[in-house]
């Protein structure tokens, strides 16, 4: 079961009347480019809210109205939405708004228990970095990172929170209440120490996709058990060993890098969410399974950032994803790297401020490939845009082509400055690369020639400076190119 379309009504950043549209093109994954303050994170919640785990503690939709909205009185708007339609048959809709609870049944309870989310304040969380480390770290794994894992403990599977749930301080030392929490302490001791290993497993397996991490993590624990004397549950403590090159590192969060530490959290979460997928049951027997990143790269540089794509092809198949950022270059790369499998849609939000001081709203839009919007562009006579945009496709190729193979381009202080002239040597083998060039003599002599028009960057101020051939021949030679 998928999402074919996602529809937002006065939720955050999205105020009313407007209705904020996503079209998933019939259940894809989808590819999200934003700037911050858009609208990529209220995406995100109104998602996370729709599907939450418990309905009994979670606010109401009136919580997360946009303070700014107003009708077109300039009176503020009560009402709004969050909507998703679902291509199961017949065709399912779950809905939340103002003056409703959130949807209920099995689909939406099997789609709680299965979801991924996270967004990068909460990566921030995983890397261990706040209060004491296995205090933290324990809260987290029980009440975040492994909650929804099954459990077997001779019965009916129970996620390892619904085990938590159950160890509580007695009220009282009655020998009955002493055994009633004796006995829950017992069952979630056993339910988290054979949660761990697979965890760890895991985690370790989705390591080895990440450039050059070294790293190796072990996760142990000991029993819990009730202290009479201070009324509290004891050895509420998880412990993270890692290793670095086969090292032991003491403190591993205050010495390894931002980029292995996010390597690191992302390699236990998206761990746990694999780990919390059961086999479908009867009442559900085709799922929602949703995952659902929010700058979660931000940490990563970018040749940790691709194996990611990796991990979710080959561990997320029967996922649907929504992946969002605020790094233009990345989303360009990314959206390069999975046009050809056909499973992505890609839209981009902007932000657009409305009245004097006024308030932001989004700017939603789809992420059409730069060559076709060159070729619109080129449809209407306006060349001059037809080959700004026929050049920016040829500048994310060449470097997408670059990081995949690893091609050493020519070193710029700053590497917003790195032109695409240096990424086309670099192709070629002219000057930085493998010395080898990447292309067929004909395209190699088609670009070479138009690298001196409508390729160049600095040939689109005086629009008489191109001609319509030129930008033609430019669009058919950057959509054909073919690298080997």
């Amino acid at each position: 079961m998928k999402i074919t379309r996602i529809e937002i009504n006065n939720f955050r950043g999205f105020p009313g009347p407007a209705t904020y549209t996503f079209d998933l093109a019939g259940g894809k994954n989808l590819l999200l480019y934003g700037e911050n303050g858009s609208g990529k994170s209220s995406l995100y919640h109104a998602l996370d809210q729709l599907l939450a785990d418990d309905r009994r503690k979670n606010p109401a939709f009136s919580d997360f109205a946009n303070l700014f909205a107003k009708d077109e009185n300039n009176q503020p708007i009560e009402g709004g939405f969050v909507t998703v339609h679902l291509d199961s048959d017949p065709s399912t809709l779950l809905t939340w708004g103002h003056d409703g609870p959130r949807p209920n049944g099995e689909i939406v309870r099997d789609a709680a228990m299965r979801k991924g989310f996270l967004e990068y304040r909460s990566l921030l969380k995983t890397n261990f970095v706040e209060g004491t480390l296995e205090e933290r770290l324990f809260n987290l794994a029980v009440e975040v990172l492994l909650a929804r894992i099954p459990v077997t403990l001779g019965g009916t599977p129970r996620a390892l929170s619904e085990h938590w749930r159950r160890v509580r301080v007695p009220p009282t030392h009655h020998s009955n209440r002493l055994r009633q929490t004796a006995s829950a302490i017992d069952v979630f001791n056993r339910a988290f120490q054979a949660v761990l290993p697979r965890v760890e497993a895991k985690a370790t397996e989705l390591l080895e996709y990440f450039t050059n991490h070294h790293l190796r993590l072990r996760l142990t624990a000991d029993d819990l058990f009730y202290d009479k004397g201070t009324r509290s549950i004891k050895n509420q403590v998880l412990r993270l060993s890692v290793e670095f090159n086969g090292q032991p590192i003491s403190g591993h969060e205050a010495i390894l890098n931002e980029a292995r530490l996010s390597a690191l959290a992302l390699a236990l979460y998206l761990a746990s969410v694999i780990l919390s997928n059961p086999a479908p049951g009867p009442a559900a027997p085709s799922p929602l399974k949703l995952l659902v990143l929010d700058d979660v790269l931000i940490g990563l540089d970018l040749s940790n950032r691709l194996p990611l794509l990796d991990i979710l092809d080959k561990h997320f198949a029967d996922y649907q994803i929504i992946l969002s950022t605020f790094d233009r270059v990345w989303y360009d790369l990314a959206r390069l790297q999975t046009e050809e499998s056909g499973k992505w849609v890609y839209a981009e939000l902007f932000s657009r401020r409305l009245g004097n001081p006024g308030y932001d709203v989004p700017v939603l839009k789809a992420g059409r490939p730069y060559i076709q919007t060159a070729r619109a562009h080129f449809a209407a006579h306006d060349y001059r845009a037809a080959a700004v945009y026929a050049r920016a496709e040829f500048e994310a190729r060449l470097k997408n082509f670059c990081e995949k193979k690893g091609l050493p381009v020519q070193y710029r202080k700053e590497s917003r400055l790195t032109q695409s002239d240096d990424l086309w040597k670099a192709v070629i083998g002219t000057s930085g690369g493998d010395g080898a060039c990447h292309v067929d003599d004909e395209t190699r002599d088609k670009v070479s020639c138009l690298r001196k028009t409508v390729l160049n960057p600095l040939s689109h101020a005086d629009e008489s400076s191109i001609t319509r051939a030129e930008v033609e021949a430019a669009i058919g030679v950057v959509q054909g190119l073919k690298f080997v």
